[in-house]
């Protein structure tokens, strides 16, 4: 079953979503929906590389600035974040405004700013389904990690102007 939490992130997912976190969550995956030209939910995932939190009601998102998903966010100006990990399942919706077209460190992505409207947590109803846990989210391996995380500071630091 899914509750509304708030209308702000919960500590845990402003911690997750730092910047001094960035290394114990690199390599997970983040789900995102959009809504296509033809009406549909269009799914893309990001990296934990293209999200910092700015605050608990904020979230910077660097995007290819060219991408279908970009497209649909200046389009409808909505976003839902999904947050899948060991034991907790959140879904996130909100309103983006583009901030930049081109970023200066990353100039193939755009700078979007997220604000959070609606967090929902998605908990399992133990009568009806017993207790299972949610083990891992998605993840990736990605040979170029130590470079990425070099590089990730400054980049974070643009994000967050």
């Amino acid at each position: 079953m899914t509750r509304l939490v708030g209308s702000e992130l919960p500590p845990d997912l402003v911690r997750r979503f730092s910047a001094k976190t960035l290394e114990r969550y690199a390599q997970n995956v983040v789900p995102i929906i959009t809504e296509g030209e033809d009406g549909w939910p269009h799914p893309a995932m990001l990296s934990h590389f293209e999200i910092v939190a700015r605050d608990a009601q904020n979230l910077r998102l660097a995007i290819s600035a060219d991408s279908r998903t970009t497209g649909n966010m200046r389009r409808t100006g909505r976003l839902t974040i999904v947050v899948v990990d060991a034991g907790i399942a959140y879904y996130l919706k909100g309103t983006v405004e583009e901030l930049l077209p081109s970023m200066k460190l990353a100039p193939h992505n755009a700078l979007l700013n997220f604000r959070v409207e609606q967090v929902l947590a998605d908990h399992v109803d133990v009568e009806r389904e017993g207790e299972p846990v949610i083990t891992s989210g998605m993840t990736y391996r990605d040979p170029n990690l130590a470079t990425k995380l070099a590089c990730a500071t400054s980049i974070f630091e643009e994000m967050l102007a």
